[in-house]
């Protein structure tokens, strides 16, 4: 994934930023669980700029330990687990670990 492409990790494994070069998607608490962003000003400027300005790239970490940290509840309570969904094709997956792209228009 190109160095200047955007890019959005969640929930956890935010390392990934700096091990890529990558800065952390703007708007976005630097680690996302479920209650981060809070409901409010926060939440709705993350859902503004992640629909108007979609990452390129997402990198997610499967996790169930814990339960404010699973996956499907994380984007759940983002608000774009639908918009995810439809608008991102896995590209590569090991273990818990997996990279998405964003479709073409």
């Amino acid at each position: 994934m190109p160095r200047e492409d955007s890019l959005f990790v969640a929930p956890d494994g935010t390392i990934i930023y700096g091990l890529t070069g990558h800065d952390s998607y703007r708007k976005t608490p630097f680690i996302v669980h479920v209650g981060s962003p809070p409901r409010g000003q926060l939440m709705s400027a993350f859902r503004s700029h992640f629909y108007s300005a979609p990452p390129r790239w997402i990198v997610i970490h499967r996790t169930e330990e814990v339960i404010h940290m699973r996956t499907g509840d994380v984007l759940l309570w983002l608000g774009i687990l639908d918009f995810f969904r439809e608008r991102y094709d896995m590209v590569w997956r090991k273990g818990d670990w997996a990279i998405y792209r964003l479709k073409s228009p």
